[in-house]
């Protein structure tokens, strides 16, 4: 810790470092006592023009615009107490922190001769969340051999982006607040040539989802004791909607109607048509309730039966993909949608048929 402030504050000091300079040349091949950097440390902030006894407020934010611009316009902060986290000592500090977490991990140990490797992965997919690297400690531990392994690795960040823009596109689209449990099993939908409901893909709870979209959604705790998550800011949905950013390096989290709308409904199809459902069964599908009640609205929104979602699939292939011959000839004749889900909802399978 001592020698980690000492390396940040002096790279924020205009004077060549002396000081750690000194210290180096002190110490050269070996580790600095921590009386003699506690020294150092006391220079540096005395070196500093506003270590002046006063009344001085340190306030840490998100680079957000409209929190830069009152800190510059309205509080007329200079740029010189600007400081950024976004700095090589920090991404030491985090770097550090990663290996201490895996060398420290009992779950990893059968990896220990890999542990480089691992370092690597999990520091190019963390982007600065802590959060993120423990929680891919769970899926590390279960590979049971070298190949797992080196899969897993390649598709840490993959998956890490895949999660996002899921999460993302639900919440643009949702028709109601969605909550975390329910979000937890959206993201177990596959879609595709192969559409179904892996339990295994299930992010194992709130802190997942936060830290695969950081800064991006926030979970809200309601009166009832549930927890929902939302955007955090509305200028966030607005750039994910938005045609600017099909043209930026984010172009892949882009949510375009009526395409987002085709995708949910086929994600909404695949996740009521699981063979495993049912009335008995519903408390272990916390997603159903939300799927029954709305799919039809998405559908509508969609604008037609064969609209894509982008390489995710129409509703029409969720529900042929499963073999549900009756909804997709009803979808294929322009069925009411709303008829159907309401007989559907209610178990009326008679009347679907």
């Amino acid at each position: 810790m001592l020698r980690a402030l000492v390396s940040q504050l002096s790279s924020q000091l205009n004077d060549n470092n002396v000081r750690l300079s000194r210290l180096y040349d002190r110490y050269r091949n070996a580790t600095p006592p921590d009386p003699d950097l506690e020294d150092c440390l006391h220079q540096l902030v005395q070196a500093f023009t506003h270590s002046q006894p006063g009344l001085y407020l340190l306030v840490t934010s998100r680079k957000e615009t409209d929190i830069r611009d009152a800190l510059y316009d309205d509080l007329y902060t200079s740029l010189d107490e600007i400081v950024s986290m976004k700095n090589e000592s920090v991404d030491s500090d985090r770097a550090s922190f990663i290996s201490g977490c895996i060398k420290y991990s009992r779950k990893l140990y059968k990896w220990a001769d890999y542990y480089s490797q691992i370092e690597s992965a999990l520091a190019k997919g963390s982007k600065g969340v802590s959060q993120w690297v423990e929680c891919q400690f769970q899926a590390l531990s279960s590979c049971r051999s070298k190949h797992q392994l080196d899969k897993a690795l390649v598709s840490l960040l993959q998956v890490s982006e895949q999660d996002a823009r899921r999460i993302l596109t639900l919440r643009c689209c949702a028709k109601r607040p969605l909550t975390v449990s329910e979000l937890i099993d959206v993201n177990a939908v596959e879609i595709g040539d192969n559409p179904r409901l892996n339990p295994d893909s299930r992010l194992l709870g709130e802190d997942e989802i936060c830290a695969v979209c950081p800064g991006l959604v926030e979970v809200d705790t309601r009166p009832k004791g549930d927890t929902t998550v939302r955007i955090a800011y509305f200028s966030v949905q607005e750039y994910l909607e938005s045609e600017r950013i099909l043209q930026q390096s984010a172009a892949m989290f882009s949510v375009t109607r009526p395409k987002a709308d085709a995708e949910v409904t086929s994600i909404c199809l695949t996740y009521l048509l699981e063979p495993a459902l049912s009335r008995k069964s519903i408390a272990k599908y916390p997603f159903a309730l939300y799927t029954a009640n709305t799919w039809h609205r998405h559908f509508h929104d969609a604008g037609e039966v064969n609209a894509q979602g982008g390489d995710y699939g129409s509703a029409l292939q969720a529900a042929s993909g499963r073999g549900h011959e009756q909804i997709v000839k009803l979808l294929e004749k322009g069925a009411d949608v709303n008829v159907l889900q309401a007989a559907s909802d209610r178990g009326q399978e008679q009347i679907v048929i």
